[in-house]
């Protein structure tokens, strides 16, 4: 069988259509079985120029060796997208859940980090969304705005615990030379 060049990592029991599905899990959606919290991913480097990763970040027990095989199966200029919950939500209660995601998440893994010595593997960040529940209430569209267009005073004051929000959803490119 032929790896499509779209992969949803963490697919569980639902992928999109036409995508590679890759999860710790076999399911009926489920095209290749892999620990993604282990590196040496039996995918091909240099494949995917679309990777998703929804609701998988938050499980994981080394974020950066997960990055590194991400950028590893990555074509250059990929797109690669990854949504977990935000810090300002309430899905910390959840026992499987090891982190939360705020805006400055994926900072460590760009060029400008004052930490990018902690690993070889970089991205741009090219757009982040801090989205909130489905039904568009007017306190939630208030939210929305506050929190995407002022973000650092949302994230580092009481307005997250005011409004908080749901997830939040990046879109990345790879870096490479």
């Amino acid at each position: 069988m032929e790896i499509p060049e779209q992969i949803e990592l963490g697919c569980g029991k639902k992928k999109p259509e036409g995508f590679y599905g890759v999860d710790i899990s076999e399911t009926e959606v489920v095209d290749q079985t892999e620990n993604l919290d282990q590196p040496g991913w039996d995918l091909p480097s240099d494949h995917f120029h679309v990777i998703r990763a929804v609701d998988l970040f938050e499980h994981l027990s080394n974020p950066t060796q997960f990055m590194e095989e991400v950028w590893r199966i990555a074509k250059p200029e990929a797109k690669i997208v990854i949504r977990g919950p935000h810090i300002s939500s309430d899905n910390w209660h959840d026992p499987t859940h090891k982190r939360l995601l705020g805006s400055r998440t994926f900072e460590h893994y760009t060029p400008e980090s004052r930490f990018e010595f902690y690993s070889d593997c970089s991205f741009k960040v090219n757009d982040f969304e801090i989205q909130f529940q489905w039904q568009p209430t007017p306190i939630k569209q208030i939210g929305h705005y506050v929190a995407n267009r002022m973000t650092y005073s949302y994230e580092t004051t009481a307005l997250r615990n005011i409004l908080p929000a749901t997830n939040i959803r990046f879109e990345l490119t790879p870096i490479k030379k």
